[in-house]
């Protein structure tokens, strides 16, 4: 699972299972124009929450989980003002999963 960021690339790109090529999953995530060090600066977490495997990452000021199944959002959450693209608000690190 790899996270392709910088500071205008806002595309999650990730495979689960061991299989080089398959299970590719690319997900396109909202820019946030004011942020200083990029969109996606730091790595993925995976973990399985109970019902299902979760890929959780953040972009700019939002934090977002994918089924990494099938690539689709879960649930997303932004910090700071949403929809505010003055705000200067942004993730920089690494997602922790505690308990599922």
């Amino acid at each position: 699972m790899v996270p392709f960021g910088g500071r205008s690339a806002t595309t999650w790109r990730g495979g689960l299972g061991g299989h080089p090529g398959r299970g590719l999953r690319l997900f396109d995530a909202a820019p946030h124009p004011t942020v200083y060090s990029g969109q996606i600066v730091a790595s993925a977490a995976v973990a399985d929450t109970g019902t299902d495997r979760r890929v959780f990452f953040a972009s700019g000021k939002t934090m977002y989980a994918l089924g990494a199944a099938d690539g689709k959002l879960r649930w997303k959450f932004e910090l700071g003002v949403p929809g505010d693209g003055r705000d200067p608000t942004e993730i920089q690190s690494s997602p922790v999963v505690a308990n599922g």
